[in-house]
């Protein structure tokens, strides 16, 4: 090998190994990234109903409420229960209870709006995002998302179930001094605590926190 070009390979190893070491950390932190996407999985995306968790309905939230005070209209929020949902799981067990929500998901679906966006809260509890809608309107929706709930028994394991939802319903007009993350986080507490307000009197039941 003429001494020329012994010396252009040599001068090239330090750029090969920067450039393979380069890639195996970057191999390295695409894995990390993957594992801690699948860590945090549930958070983002129900794995039994397909919809969006916590994580995604307060980004969505947050982004809506940025919308909100561009075009300055009230943003509203139905926090939702399963009555006696305890009971009901352990009567039916862990695929039940799973197919019970999956039913409920698809008649609360057929009541909303396209940009309306239906999530799952807990196991046990819904939210649903109503952009361009006030208190009123979200009470409104609230007692026909019950009524649709409870308008026929559920066949589920051999069994007819009635089951009825509790609702709670939290408002926002436009604007605010919090940042938008802290907001939605805000609303998502009001309307949780709207819906525990109503569930200390009983199920079936609704109540608003203005």
């Amino acid at each position: 090998m003429p001494a020329s070009m012994s010396a252009d390979l040599t001068a090239l190893l330090p750029t090969a190994l920067a450039v393979a070491v380069a890639a195996a950390l970057a191999g390295a932190a695409w894995e990390r990234w993957r594992m801690r996407e699948r860590l945090r999985q549930p958070l983002w995306r129900d794995p039994q109903t397909g919809l969006w968790g916590r994580a995604t309905l307060l980004d969505a939230l947050a982004r809506e409420l940025a919308l909100a005070d561009r075009q300055r209209h009230a943003v509203s929020l139905l926090m939702l229960e399963i009555d006696d949902y305890a009971r009901l799981s352990r009567q039916l067990g862990p695929e039940s209870s799973a197919a019970l929500r999956l039913a409920l998901v698809q008649r609360l679906g057929s009541r909303l709006r396209a940009h309306d966006l239906l999530g799952q809260w807990s196991e046990s509890r819904f939210l649903v995002l109503l952009p361009a809608s006030d208190v009123g309107a979200a009470l409104v929706l609230a007692q026909d998302l019950r009524e649709v709930a409870a308008q026929q028994p559920l066949a589920l394991a051999g069994q007819d179930l009635a089951v009825s939802l509790s609702a709670g319903v939290h408002g926002c007009l436009p604007g605010g001094l919090q940042r938008l993350q802290g907001r939605a986080s805000a609303m998502a507490a009001g309307a949780e605590r709207a819906l525990e307000r109503t569930l200390a009197d009983g199920p079936g039941r609704m109540a608003v926190e203005p």
